[in-house]
């Protein structure tokens, strides 16, 4: 697989870790309009330390949060998910603050605090249910110019194997986690 997503490497860890099954994107500076587009169904989480901000994660996730890592020219990749389910929730509006009235519901999908969700209130959120894997072997890649900054998908210059990979949460915990998405959601 050569098709990757860049995601906070804080965010990858609790990916992996089967702690949260959702991403939240709005889009990247390099992206046409700077919104996301959910261009693959099944791709590599690239981790990244650009921008990440420990006051837009949870209290318990924050200690992780760095925006530097150790070997600034290599990047390990662990896992790859799968989108199982996609939905645009639009920007609040004077009247309907959608957002909030769902971040409730969706808060134990993920590590993010509220403030992540006020991040440019003008564009549309994208929530995404994925199921992660954890690769059988991690891949390290040298880190490349044309995949720093901000963009959300990169195509790799190698194939990373995907063989052998394990699910992060098995498929009784994953199947109640994908509920209370799809719960959230109603309205």
């Amino acid at each position: 697989m050569r098709t990757a997503l860049k995601e906070w490497a804080v965010v990858d860890e609790a990916l992996g870790l089967g702690e949260q099954v959702v991403l939240l994107r709005k889009g990247g500076i390099h992206e046409e309009g700077g919104r996301f587009e959910i261009e693959h169904d099944a791709f590599l989480l690239y981790p990244t330390y650009l921008h990440q901000a420990p006051e837009l994660l949870k209290p318990r996730f924050r200690d992780g949060c760095t925006d530097e890592r150790s070997d600034k020219d290599r990047v390990t990749i662990r896992h790859f998910a799968r989108a199982v389910e996609s939905a645009p929730v639009p920007p609040p509006t004077a009247s309907v603050d959608r957002p909030s009235r769902l971040a409730d519901r969706w808060d134990s999908l993920h590590v993010y605090s509220r403030k992540r969700y006020a991040y440019k209130p003008e564009r549309p959120l994208w929530l995404l249910l994925v199921r992660v894997y954890r690769l059988a072997v991690p891949a390290t890649i040298i880190e490349t110019s044309e995949y720093a900054g901000c963009r959300s998908w990169l195509t790799l210059d190698e194939d990373v194997s995907v063989g052998g990979a394990v699910p992060a949460l098995d498929d009784a915990a994953f199947n109640r986690r994908a509920e209370q998405f799809r719960r959230a959601l109603e309205s």
